[in-house]
């Protein structure tokens, strides 16, 4: 197969999002990964390990409530950390 493009293209190793999420909090775990304003308008921050950490204990609580891959979830919610905590712990699952 023909390869179009720099070296880093070629390499490029396809992954999920949640194991991009899972990748970047072994190699930075203290570095910030979301950043919003709390119900107080004070700005918080989630650290990717901490994002990690909200992925897989949301992942094992749908997990125990049956979800399993190809489920259809909905996510009721502001744009906010709990939207995306949930976002990933529905992918790492496999669920849609």
């Amino acid at each position: 197969m023909k390869h179009y493009g720099s070296r880093a293209a070629r390499d490029f190793k396809a992954r999920t999002i949640h194991e991009l999420v899972a990748e970047t909090a072994d190699l930075y775990p203290e570095r910030r990964a979301i950043t919003f304003k709390d119900s107080d308008g004070q700005f918080r921050s989630i650290t990717y390990g901490q994002l990690r950490d909200l992925v897989d204990r949301v992942a094992l609580a749908l997990r125990d409530q049956g979800i399993t891959k190809g489920d259809r979830i909905a996510i009721c919610s502001s744009n906010g950390p709990d939207w995306v905590i949930a976002d990933l712990a529905i992918l790492k699952l496999g669920a849609i």
